[in-house]
């Protein structure tokens, strides 16, 4: 991959109680809609058609579960942001869920690339009475392909809000040299991945 054809992948997905009432989307974005078990709430499945994102691309999801509304949201694949010659990859997440709704979004793991830049930021909004479980996962490089980072931009932010009231913000920013910071006994001490998990809800315990 380059950095020669950047990209802005598009994807809104709305739904009520009744089901899905709004999609838009656009390349190199795609959701699906696979059949749920019976009994499982509705599941939308994003896929990347273009394989990665390079320097320079950006991504956009929204997606609101209104009043009564329970969806689940996934990913087909893992995301993979590869290297960059200097332009980062944006990627923008908003989740937003009415009164007596629950929304899951669940991706696959996003896997970076040995100097490879991102900027994520997912940004979360839910009604009183709602309920919202959101999970992120990072890998840093391909241990497989005896691959580290030694170099590059991560950047993953969140801020969590109540009835537009922010409740919870936090920032993983590391931009330069990787590797010390990865293998630092105080910081990932070797860790090959990070994954955040958020719950809120009325109910936390």
């Amino acid at each position: 991959p380059n950095d020669c054809a950047t990209v802005h992948g598009v994807a809104e997905i709305g739904y009520v109680h009744t089901g899905l009432e709004h999609l838009y989307q656009h390349d190199p974005l795609r959701v699906l809609f696979p059949a749920s078990p019976m009994g499982e709430i509705p599941t939308a499945v994003i896929v990347t058609t273009s394989g990665g994102l390079v320097g320079g691309d950006r991504l956009n999801v929204t997606a609101t579960a209104g009043r009564g509304a329970s969806v689940l949201i996934c990913a087909q694949a893992a995301e993979k942001v590869y290297r960059s010659t200097g332009a980062d990859c944006r990627i923008d997440v908003s989740l937003g869920g009415a009164e007596n709704s629950w929304l899951e979004w669940l991706p696959q793991e996003t896997i970076l690339f040995e100097t490879s830049r991102m900027r994520r930021l997912t940004r979360i909004d839910v009604k009183t009475g709602g309920r919202l479980m959101a999970g992120e996962m990072l890998v840093f490089g391909r241990r497989a392909f005896g691959e580290t980072l030694t170099s590059g931009l991560i950047r993953d932010a969140w801020e969590v809000r109540r009835d537009g009231r922010l409740l919870w913000a936090d920032a993983l920013h590391m931009d330069g040299g990787l590797q010390a910071i990865l293998l630092h006994p105080g910081c990932f001490d070797g860790a090959e991945s990070l994954a955040t998990l958020i719950y809120l809800g009325d109910d936390p315990d």
